[in-house]
């Protein structure tokens, strides 16, 4: 059973064994399927805005907004402008819609993405 993992993990480009002793840490062993599997999921995103929004996603540290905690009794019933700008820019990265479809103040029309209001404020400058 285990030369047969061995054997398919070897297999694996990346992956490379001293032969001196097995090592101990799962680190080691995961890498190299992690990376194939991550390059193969990158590989497969279809336009540059799937690509981007996998790759904020996939970013170190991306998430750590959804790790913190709203308590009442720390203060932390109402979001201030900071936490929301935030939140816009973990809902960005994930690419969930942030609103209804709608017409933009400069006449465009906006999708559910709300990507638009980006570049709008470039236009206004």
């Amino acid at each position: 059973m285990f030369a047969t993992y061995l054997s398919n993990w070897q297999g694996i480009p990346g992956a490379a064994l001293s032969p001196d002793s097995l090592p101990a840490k799962q680190s080691f062993w995961d890498t190299p399927g992690i990376t194939q599997v991550r390059q193969e999921v990158d590989g497969s995103k279809l336009d540059a805005f799937q690509r981007a929004q996998f790759l904020a996603a996939s970013a170190p540290h991306s998430g750590d907004l959804l790790l913190a905690l709203y308590i009442a009794s720390c203060g932390l019933v109402t979001l201030d402008n900071e936490a929301v700008h935030d939140i816009v820019a973990v809902a960005l990265n994930l690419g969930l819609d942030l609103g209804a479809p709608h017409t933009c103040r400069c006449g465009a029309l906006v999708d559910a993405r709300g990507q638009h209001g980006l570049d709008a404020n470039k236009l206004r400058a």
